[in-house]
């Protein structure tokens, strides 16, 4: 987690039931949106343990409805490995009107769920 970039140079992958395989651009390392229902309207909304992807291909969407839950994965192009960053949960425009997905970091799911990931074979 520490050797994250975003530069807009980090490249991740995803395989979801809508888009299939995509890929997009780490962006943000908390996610914060403001939403326009009209009951709330304006009030903002913080993801601290969420990370924010943008499309890296304009013709082809990093992440649309039915892809919710799909893994998230650092590119083989950054690495030897495709490296687990988290899931994706979500989708909302950014400032400028382009989309930015929400990916719950890993590390947060494994605690939430108490997930122990064994060092020996039994």
């Amino acid at each position: 987690e520490d050797d994250l970039t975003f530069d807009g140079e980090t490249v991740v992958t995803k395989t979801g039931r809508t888009t299939g395989t995509s890929f997009g651009v780490l962006c943000y390392d908390t996610c914060v949106f403001r939403t326009n229902d009209p009951e709330v309207r304006g009030k903002y909304y913080s993801f601290p343990n969420c990370y924010g992807i943008i499309d890296q291909d304009d013709n082809h969407p990093f992440f649309e409805r039915g892809d919710s839950g799909s893994g998230v994965y650092l590119s083989q192009q950054n690495q030897k490995t495709n490296k687990v960053l988290g899931i994706g949960i979500g989708i909302a425009s950014d400032t400028d009107g382009s989309d930015v997905t929400f990916v719950c970091n890993i590390s947060e799911i494994v605690r939430a769920f108490n997930i122990v990931i064994p060092t020996e074979q039994h």
